[in-house]
């Protein structure tokens, strides 16, 4: 009786930490979705696949989503350097404005 008290604790804290791990998962993939240079298809496409799957790897699945992220952040921060590049040569003819007035 003790046994079978013990396995259902186990189990459920189980179901508790998949659930929580199945949560966490979904809200980082609705937020990198929300993003317009972030390419949604394949975070539909991750989700339909996964759900459909009758074997469900969780750390294939977090590390498919890292390396989303991963590629998320890499085009974020080209397009962050781009920004700042065109406001730099939007800088430069009023610098050197500045600099022949001075003279």
């Amino acid at each position: 009786m003790y046994f079978s008290r013990e396995a259902n604790i186990i189990t459920f804290i189980f179901h508790y930490v998949r659930a929580c791990v199945h949560a966490i998962c979904a809200f980082f993939e609705l937020r990198l979705s929300q993003f317009h240079s972030f390419p949604s298809s394949l975070v539909r496409e991750n989700a339909s696949r996964t759900s459909s799957s009758s074997s469900y790897n969780p750390i294939k699945y977090i590390h498919s989503n890292t390396k989303k992220s991963t590629i998320y952040m890499k085009i974020r921060m080209k397009a962050s350097a781009v920004k700042q590049n065109q406001r730099f040569q939007k800088s430069i003819p009023s610098l050197l404005e500045i600099i022949r007035n001075t003279q």
